[in-house]
């Protein structure tokens, strides 16, 4: 290793020693890095999450069903210390289910996702200003809380009263601020505005993420690490 490194050009002349590091640290076992996770999960924020679903038709037969089990997968990784609240919407945004603690309501959410029939239409915008409005009424009394909304859709808006740019305008961060409700897109398919669902997220400090029906569950694990 010494000799590919001087090699490289990589030596003390360069303020380099290739000799070391001469001591290294022990991995920790799998059971102290679980500890250490738990540890982690119990002293921070917890997070209060709206959970925006697409159920409409074009999601039937196998994308309903990866979708449910992401959505599933995203609820199991967050702490019992959460707070989810589901929105399903088609052409129409249905009542909200929730807002829930996953302590002690987290299998009558899994539940609610695994009852959900695809039909309709897209209401993608008008769901998105829902799901946000219930958070910033929410957060006065929820001023320690992650404060987020995640939205899934593999489609093209077509039935909302708002437009695009009402809903960038109503979440956009200004500079200097904190975003009081960041919001996470996720283009499901083929089919799914990415240009658009990335301009929303990134109005709102979020991210945006893509998946298909291979790769949705991941996709929703990778966005419950924000939390």
């Amino acid at each position: 290793l010494e000799q590919g490194l001087r090699l490289l050009g990589i030596d003390a002349v360069l303020g380099v020693d290739p000799k070391q590091p001469q001591t290294l640290l022990e991995v920790p076992s799998a059971d102290l890095l679980d500890s250490l996770l738990e540890v982690f999960r119990q002293q921070k924020k917890p997070a209060d999450v709206v959970l925006v679903f697409d159920k409409s038709g074009s999601m039937a037969g196998q994308p309903l069903q990866q979708a449910k089990a992401g959505a599933k997968a995203f609820l199991n990784a967050l702490s019992d210390r959460d707070i989810v609240t589901l929105i399903f919407f088609d052409s129409q945004i249905y009542p909200a289910v929730g807002p829930f603690d996953l302590k002690t309501h987290r299998a009558e959410l899994l539940a609610r996702i695994d009852g959900t029939i695809a039909s309709g239409g897209t209401a993608l915008y008008d769901a998105t200003l829902t799901a946000r409005g219930l958070l910033s009424d929410a957060s006065a009394s929820h001023r320690h809380h992650i404060t987020a909304v995640v939205v899934m859709t593999d489609g093209k808006d077509e039935h909302s009263k708002s437009t695009r740019e009402q809903v960038e305008a109503q979440v956009r961060v200004e500079p200097g601020q904190t975003a009081p409700v960041r919001i996470f897109t996720i283009a499901y398919g083929g089919n799914a505005q990415q240009e658009v669902l990335g301009a929303i997220a990134e109005a709102a400090e979020g991210s945006s993420a893509q998946g298909d029906v291979s790769s949705i569950v991941q996709v929703y694990q990778d966005i419950a690490s924000f939390f």
